[in-house]
């Protein structure tokens, strides 16, 4: 099983539970699901904590080339974060 998998289980879950958005905290396998989950779905996560998790490749079918897979990571997630209010 890969975490793919369990995230598309995940997904499922929430559909049956009419869950339109989901906050994700993730621990180690649960982490790289949950992470795989945002990924594939950024559009269902409001929230995203993950900790302690070895993100296994051998379980994403993408090719992986860091700095630019980084980079839509970071897209993505700054593109759910509030926008910040300037400060006076």
């Amino acid at each position: 099983m890969s975490y793919h998998q369990m995230a598309e289980d995940v997904l499922a879950i929430m559909d049956r539970e009419k869950l339109k958005t989901a906050a994700l905290l993730g621990w180690s396998d649960g982490a790289a699901t949950a992470l795989d989950l945002a990924l594939s779905h950024p559009e269902r996560v409001s929230r995203l904590v993950l900790f302690a998790t070895n993100y296994d490749l051998s379980g994403i079918a993408i090719r992986w080339r860091p700095a630019r897979h980084l980079q839509g990571v970071l897209r993505a997630l700054r593109s759910r974060l509030p926008k910040a209010e300037p400060q006076t």
